[in-house]
């Protein structure tokens, strides 16, 4: 078992040739951090990065929404839960963001400072520094598709994913762009797919589709305010269900 708790155990033959008994304990307990699911029927609502992620009873209970899920280092399922948090929201057609994009895809020179030398300079991107200082923003490295986030810019440790970016539009209508021009702002910023500051970007794939549209129709019939908000998570994470793409 690699997590939840476990528990170690050993034989010991009996000592031939002059050899000692064996010392120390028969069995320990081993692999008591969490494993990636939910425990608690509400953790539907809870998104990574949120506040109530930051306390360890809603952590532990709610490990796989908050993405504080353990295992052994080099294993698979840390892996996959590190690579899942950061695609909230995100049409599966338009890829996966793996943990190489993630350490890799930066901006030398910062994405905001990036992001506002791209809106004020035509061409920015062609010129040769661009390719060196802004190798996110400008889609000049190899490998580096066109994502959001995958960090805040002020808050390092917090996960910014398209969810968080849709949601934010909801209640920012000039977040990616002011008097026809594109805004400079650090939203603008941590979401260039958003945004369409990198290609392809989220219009490009229409209206787009539920996550797991049978979640989506379930959690609807339990909840029948689903869809009310507009920058509601569940209403983002179920355009169609909700009508949004009629």
């Amino acid at each position: 078992m690699a997590c939840n708790g476990g528990t170690q155990t050993r034989e010991c033959a009996d000592p031939q040739h002059g050899g000692n008994d064996c010392e120390g304990p028969s069995s320990q307990v081993c692999n008591v951090l969490p494993c990636c699911h939910d425990i608690r029927k509400d953790c539907e609502r809870i998104t990574v990065g949120t506040k109530a992620c930051d306390r360890s009873k809603v952590a532990r209970k709610c490990a796989l929404s908050c993405g504080k899920c353990y295992g052994p280092k080099d294993g698979g399922e840390v892996k996959e839960v590190e690579k899942g948090k950061f695609m909230e929201g995100r049409p599966r057609a338009a890829g996966e963001i793996t943990t190489w994009m993630v350490e890799n895809c930066k901006d030398d020179m910062g994405a905001r400072k990036c992001n506002r030398l791209m809106a004020k300079v035509d061409g920015f991107c062609d010129r040769k520094r661009a390719a060196k200082k802004c190798a996110k923003s400008c889609q000049k490295k190899a490998g580096c598709g066109c994502m959001d986030g995958p960090y805040h810019l002020k808050k390092a440790e917090k996960v910014i994913t398209t969810l968080h970016c849709l949601r934010k539009l909801r209640t920012f209508p000039t977040m990616c762009t002011k008097n026809g021009k594109p805004a400079k702002n650090m939203w603008a910023a941590m979401c260039p797919f958003t945004c369409g500051r990198c290609q392809p970007a989220l219009d490009t794939f229409g209206c787009g589709s539920d996550e797991d549209e049978q979640k989506c129709q379930n959690k609807k019939q339990r909840w029948a305010n689903m869809c009310d908000r507009a920058s509601g998570a569940w209403r983002i994470k179920c355009p169609k269900t909700c009508g949004d793409c009629e």
